[in-house]
């Protein structure tokens, strides 16, 4: 299983949600840095990949994280990193 492909966890949500809220924005280049001093090379690629994908479809996440990672999960975006 890729990194980009594994479930994600209540750590990386946390993470993600409190940089995008900091940073206001989903872009990875600008959230990323918030947060990538917490999160292991696996969590960051993940994030990245994540993160690149709802932004490319002008998608974005607060309380439903878990339901649009999911659907990133489904979609093509996770199976082209």
């Amino acid at each position: 299983m890729s990194a980009v492909m594994l479930p994600l966890s209540e750590k990386l949500e946390t993470l993600l949600r409190r940089g995008a809220s900091a940073m206001g924005s989903f872009q990875p280049n600008i959230l990323l840095p918030y947060i990538e001093e917490e999160l292991t090379a696996t969590e960051f690629n993940q994030a990245e990949a994540f993160l690149k994908c709802p932004v490319t479809n002008d998608k974005t996440f607060g309380w439903n994280l878990p339901e649009v990672y999911q659907e990133y999960l489904e979609s093509r975006c996770s199976t082209m990193n």
